[in-house]
């Protein structure tokens, strides 16, 4: 029988072909490694820095709001107006004028 052999350790017989393959090196061959460190730089490729900058480009509007909700939601005198504004429309859908 081709690849089938007594262990003597164990006294029972083994495939040789179900045996675990050696294991291989996980980094890839060095010409395929960035110059710069391996996979550490991947994302500094040109493509990916384009998306980052779009992706920063669109946060700017998002940020300016937040800074302006927060601003306002700090000024008591807003809020006081926004109580009686609040107050009237209320008065109006009731059908009060």
């Amino acid at each position: 029988m081709a690849g089938v052999h007594l262990d003597a350790r164990l006294g029972v017989a083994s495939n040789s072909m179900l045996a675990p393959a050696a294991p291989s090196s996980s980094f890839p061959p060095s010409s395929t490694r960035h110059p710069l460190g391996g996979t550490a730089f991947k994302w500094l490729q040109p493509r990916n820095l384009v998306w980052a900058a779009w992706i920063a480009f669109a946060l700017i509007p998002v940020f300016y709001v937040l800074a302006e909700v927060v601003q306002s939601s700090r000024n008591v005198v807003y809020w006081d107006e926004f109580d009686t504004a609040l107050a009237f429309v209320l008065r109006l859908e009731e059908g009060v004028t």
